[in-house]
């Protein structure tokens, strides 16, 4: 999300990306898609427990 720098001047502030949420993302759609794929029955199996 881009927010203005200052409400009403219109001046986006530059992108920057959040290698975190990056990451999260990769690893969630990657763990999908093993799911989906039957490689695992559960994420539990990946060695990663909540």
């Amino acid at each position: 999300m881009i927010t203005p720098a200052h409400p009403g001047d219109g001046a986006a502030q530059p992108r920057r990306a959040d290698s975190t949420l990056v990451k999260a993302l990769t690893r969630a759609f990657q763990w999908k898609r093993m799911l989906e794929s039957g490689e695992h029955d559960t994420i539990a199996e990946q060695g990663c427990t909540p």
